[in-house]
């Protein structure tokens, strides 16, 4: 139950309440026998939990003796969870790029075991890390992959996780930031629409959309029309 629970508030983002029910699992489970990884498939979570609440050190000493442990005793999958754990503590060390790495990591190791779940969470936080980096298209991509994994797997709460994240990548906050016209334009160029369809759905000029298509060309850093939809992919649904 304390496992479900940490769980549950790390999709709600609420990591102190996570490890406030991670840290009696893990501390019982540690005096009762031997650290095993795979017997306790939340102590990854309790990684997590560690680093969200900026407890960076502690959280480097689990994973490097989990990470150990995992790799000693060939518990494939919980190596997967383990380096996304660690992904998410090397982006709060402030390096994104190793961060990356990891994910690419976990998503290697998760794919074909059959932890769907834990492959979508990896796929989630590839998917922020990229939006950090301003790689929206590889963000994007990743977002909608979690996402698709999380309804196949019918774990509504991370399929909310993973859509909400995909809102915000429609509205980044940097000073290059898209207008809601900007973005409603985008979207609609992005699902295949011709220029005179959406100025008449918005009832405005085709010079109106073709301006604001030149705004998002120069915001999001492509060069054209036929780059649109890679850039930004599909609106959220």
């Amino acid at each position: 139950v304390a496992g479900a629970l940490g769980e549950l508030e790390l999709a709600l983002g609420n990591y102190r309440r996570s490890l406030d029910s991670l840290s009696a699992l893990e501390s019982e489970a540690r005096h009762t026998a031997p650290v095993d990884p795979a017997t306790q498939w939340a102590f990854a979570d309790f990684c997590e939990a560690l680093v969200g609440v900026g407890e960076l050190t502690v959280a480097r000493e689990k994973i490097d003796e989990y990470e150990h442990r995992s790799v000693e005793l060939g518990r494939i999958w919980t190596q997967g969870a383990i380096r996304r754990a660690r992904a998410a503590l090397r982006a709060e060390e402030g390096d994104l790029a190793g961060a990356v790495g990891e994910a690419h990591a976990s998503i290697a190791i998760l794919e074909g075991t059959g932890y769907t779940v834990h492959l979508g969470r990896a796929y989630l936080t590839l998917g922020i890390l990229e939006r950090r980096r301003r790689r929206r298209a590889a963000s994007r991509a990743a977002l909608e992959r979690a996402r698709e994994i999380f309804v196949a797997a019918q774990t509504r709460l991370w399929e909310d996780r993973a859509r909400q994240e995909l809102e915000r990548s429609w509205s980044p906050r940097d000073p290059h930031r898209l207008s809601q016209n900007e973005v409603r334009i985008a979207q609609l160029a992005a699902d295949g629409w011709s220029n005179p369809q959406i100025a008449q759905e918005l009832v405005c000029s085709r010079r109106a959309v073709e301006a604001a298509l030149s705004r998002v060309y120069r915001k999001v850093g492509i060069h054209g029309r036929a780059e649109i939809a890679t850039a930004l992919g599909p609106s959220p649904t």
